[in-house]
C-alpha cells in the first residue's frame, strides 16, 4: 500500500489519493491500481510516461510500481475499481479535440476486458455539438465491450426560471441526445433528474450502457 507521502510525490489529484486510499484499505493490489490512475491522469497531472517512469525511479519506497509499466495484467477486483472511479476531465478533454482520437483508443487498450465509468461535465452545451461528436461517441462505444458514461448537466435555478423553462431546456437538447444515442440500438440510455431545491443547482444524469 502506498503512503500518503508517496503519492504527495506523484502529484496526484486529492480525490485520487482518497480513492487509492480507500481501496487499499479493501485489500486491493494499490500498485497496480495506483499505475492505472496514473497512466489515465498523466496527462494534465503527471506528464507523459517516460517522465514518470523517471519519477517512479526517483522514489525508492514505490520501485514495485515500475516492473507494471510496461505489462498491467487486470484482475476482475481491479476492473472493478477501476469502474467505481470518476474521470471528470478525460472525455470532455478527449472527445472535444480530435487529435486526441488516439488518446482515446489507448486508453481503451487499457480496459478493454473490462468496463470502466466517466463523468462528462457541460461537454456538450448545443445539438450542434453533439452532432460535431456524434461519431467519435460511437466508435468509442464499438471499442469497449461494456461502458458507462453519465453525462451530467448541472445549471442554476433562478427564482425567474420556472419548471417550464427547465422542461423546455432538458427537451431542447437533452431529449434529442437520448433518441439519437437510442436510435443506434447500441445503447439504451436513462435519463434522470437529481434537484438540489427551487433555487440550488439541478443535475440532468444521462447512464449510458452498451448493449
Amino acid at each position: 500500500m502506498p503512503s500518503t507521502e508517496d503519492l504527495n510525490i506523484l502529484n496526484l489529484p486529492h480525490d485520487i489519493v482518497r480513492t487509492i486510499m480507500q481501496v487499499g484499505q479493501e485489500k486491493i493490489d494499490s500498485m497496480k491500481l495506483l499505475v492505472e490512475v496514473c497512466k489515465k491522469f498523466g496527462r494534465d497531472s503527471l506528464g507523459n510516461l517516460t517522465n514518470l517512469k523517471k519519477r517512479f525511479a526517483r522514489c525508492s519506497r514505490i520501485e514495485e510500481i515500475r516492473l507494471y509499466l510496461d505489462e498491467i495484467k487486470m484482475n476482475e477486483e481491479l476492473r472493478t475499481v477501476l469502474n467505481g472511479l470518476v474521470v471528470n476531465r478525460l472525455i470532455f478533454n478527449y472527445i472535444r479535440s480530435s487529435e486526441e482520437e488516439s488518446a482515446i483508443i489507448n486508453l481503451i487498450r487499457v480496459v478493454r476486458d473490462g468496463c470502466i465509468c466517466f463523468r462528462t461535465c457541460n461537454v456538450w452545451n448545443s445539438t450542434k455539438e453533439f452532432d460535431k461528436h456524434f461519431p467519435t461517441i460511437l466508435r468509442f462505444l464499438n471499442m469497449v465491450p461494456a461502458v458507462e458514461i453519465i453525462h451530467e448537466q448541472s445549471f442554476s435555478v433562478s427564482c425567474r426560471r420556472t419548471q417550464l423553462d427547465m422542461d423546455n431546456r432538458r427537451r431542447g437538447y437533452t431529449k434529442e441526445f437520448e433518441d439519437k444515442l437510442n436510435s443506434t440500438g447500441k445503447v439504451t440510455v436513462v435519463f434522470s433528474e437529481d434537484p438540489l431545491g427551487p433555487y440550488g443547482a439541478t443535475s440532468f444524469h444521462l447512464t449510458i450502457t452498451t448493449k
